[in-house]
């Protein structure tokens, strides 16, 4: 199956944005359906088209990868980055004038983000919501597949286990105040105190699919960055991720790492802070890990990757679009 290509042009709001830090180049390789590297003046980068996912398996992957070739392959074309990451950045690119996320949408060839999952601004979410509409129309590309899903689509996160809800309702931290700078935080909890200038966004807690636990046990996670803001209003923070258990008795050693396996290397993550404590006669255990930027990189850009401790897998593949906010916004 060969994708049509049908030209189209974004509103201003989406290709202005930035163009201070835009930069020239000619694309010289295709990664997947949606990175590219990009040739410039100071040497080739790996790009990644914001605000937009690509199907990773089957033969549609392969499909949407040449789709890709064939509209940025060999041309020049000016980028604007949003997000500077470890491996990578992610932002705009366009040809001709034409932004090529917009053009992949339009196209039938990839999927837009929900803003409540990316973070991305109003204006430039309606304008990637109408291209994927029109494509969704027309059955283009991956609409004419029965069965596709975009990864968000798939089964939703296990509920929080009630005991842990219950027992965190007054110990998590709340602020009422939100930055306003930070902009749209999409499903982020965005909490601040001005007169300090320290605020926080996190996951929220999300529920861990235990299957059937010999223990007796229930998990619940969730990934905050906690930051402080300067004079200059500079934010300056750590990203800290929470492992909070409910069982009969404590699971976890004091020296219980976490490890990230999947796409390199594995990485092992010590114990920042453990507490034990018992609510309605099941014991509470809260154990935290300060977590690095690389690591919630990996989680977020290769599906292979994912945390685990003893024989618990801890974070599933659906809930790697809220680390994608936490990285845009805090990046």
């Amino acid at each position: 199956m060969r994708l049509p290509i049908i030209l189209v042009l974004l509103l201003c709001a989406v290709t202005a944005v930035s163009a201070q830090r835009s930069v020239a180049g000619r694309v010289v390789e295709i990664i997947d359906g949606k990175t590219i590297v990009l040739s410039t003046s100071s040497g080739p980068s790996t790009i990644e088209l914001q605000y937009i996912e690509v199907p990773k398996d089957g033969a549609i992957a392969g499909t949407v990868k040449d789709h890709l070739r064939l509209l940025t392959l060999g041309k020049d074309a000016v980028y604007t980055a949003h997000i500077i990451r470890t491996d990578r950045s992610a932002g705009i690119l366009e040809i001709g004038g034409v932004d090529m996320a917009g053009q992949m949408l339009r196209d039938g060839a990839a999927w837009h983000v929900p803003s409540g999952l990316s973070g991305q601004q109003n204006a430039e979410s309606e304008s990637y919501a109408t291209l994927e509409s029109a494509a969704k129309g027309d059955n283009r590309g991956i609409w004419s597949i029965p069965g596709l899903k975009a990864p968000w689509d798939l089964p939703a996160l296990p509920p929080v286990p009630a005991g842990i809800r219950a027992s965190e309702a007054s110990a998590r931290r709340t602020v009422a105040a939100r930055n306003p700078r930070l902009g749209d935080t999409g499903y982020l909890l965005n909490g601040y105190d001005p007169a300090s200038r320290t605020g926080f966004l996190s996951t929220s807690l999300m529920g861990v699919d235990m299957h059937e636990s010999a223990d007796d046990m229930q998990l619940a996670v969730d990934i905050t960055y906690y930051y402080k803001e300067d004079e200059k209003l500079h934010r300056a923070g750590s990203f800290v991720f929470t492992l909070i258990s409910e069982s009969q008795k404590p699971m976890f050693e004091k020296d219980g790492a976490i490890t990230l396996y999947g796409g390199g290397k594995p990485v092992t993550i010590p114990v920042a802070q453990r507490t034990v404590k018992t609510y309605a006669g099941r014991t509470i255990e809260k154990v935290l890990y300060r977590i690095d930027r690389s690591v919630l990189d990996r989680l977020v850009n290769n599906d292979a990757a994912y945390l685990k401790i003893k024989n618990h897998v801890l974070l599933a593949n659906t809930a790697r679009y809220l680390f994608y906010t936490l990285l845009q916004v805090t990046g």
